[in-house]
């Protein structure tokens, strides 16, 4: 979600007028990702405790964990097993992921 500000030299630079504050584009922007956020952490509460089908695509040694998408492009971030292969073996595949924790912008899941 973006402000609107129009391009100089554009078709709507010359028939509409630029006349909402920056200050007020950012508050509104403020409240519509709220309210954003808000609606997506109820619809990704819904898949808390479910399994579903998740492409890896790449891993973070640090935090110790895989990242994939699910098919509806969720980022979900996945705990690498204790006993798990070299990274190699999960890269690009597809895996049956067991969601634990769901937040806004990303799911949590283990294998």
């Amino acid at each position: 979600i973006s402000e609107y500000s129009a391009r100089p030299g554009s078709w709507a630079a010359r028939k509409f007028s630029d006349d909402v504050l920056y200050e007020e584009k950012k508050r509104r922007e403020r409240e519509i990702n709220k309210i954003l956020a808000e609606t997506v952490l109820e619809k990704n509460k819904k898949l808390e405790g479910k399994k579903i089908r998740v492409f890896i695509d790449s891993c973070d040694e640090k935090k110790q964990k895989f990242i994939g998408r699910t098919s509806g492009h969720k980022k979900v971030f996945i705990s690498i097993p204790k006993n798990s292969q070299d990274f190699v073996f999960f890269h690009g595949k597809f895996f049956d992921v067991n969601i634990v924790r769901v937040f806004s912008w990303a799911l949590e899941g283990t294998l």
